[in-house]
């Protein structure tokens, strides 16, 4: 997880104080976070979603997928202007290109979150988050 959130500072353009300062969390814990020292909690990734929510989280958690989500298409330092953080579209019909596929606005859209395996495939990993949001990670053992 460190060199994925080393890639998300990257993406962004700033330095590890400004990153920390962006998200509202003390700079040691990005230190901590880089060296591998620390794992970075539910609620340090809660912020990363909240200021980068182009964020893949199961890219950031589970190292799967793409870093970005494919329906953002605009990039943090297309929209940074001085705040550092992306604009939000007016309509969110504006983050889409054509190609992309987009549900019916009256089609019910599941969370995020929530991600169905394929039937043939078995779990490599299997993380926990605890009500005070800490985390335990289990892998399979091969």
């Amino acid at each position: 997880m460190k060199d994925r959130l080393r890639q998300i500072i990257n993406y962004t353009g700033l330095k590890q104080t400004e990153f920390a300062e962006k998200l509202q969390v003390q700079r040691s814990n990005i230190s901590h976070f880089l060296s591998g020292r620390n794992k970075p909690r539910v609620d340090f990734i809660e912020k990363l979603k909240e200021v980068f929510p182009e964020i893949n989280l199961e890219w950031l958690i589970m190292g799967t997928g793409e870093m970005l989500l494919s329906q953002n298409v605009t990039t943090v330092k297309q929209n940074q202007g001085n705040t550092g953080k992306p604009e939000k579209p007016d309509h969110p019909d504006d983050t889409v290109e054509p190609g992309d596929k987009v549900p019916p606005k009256d089609t019910e859209v599941q969370p995020p979150h929530i991600i169905k395996p394929p039937v043939d495939s078995s779990a490599n990993e299997i993380i926990i988050i605890y009500s005070d949001k800490t985390f335990d990670t289990y892998k399979k053992r091969n």
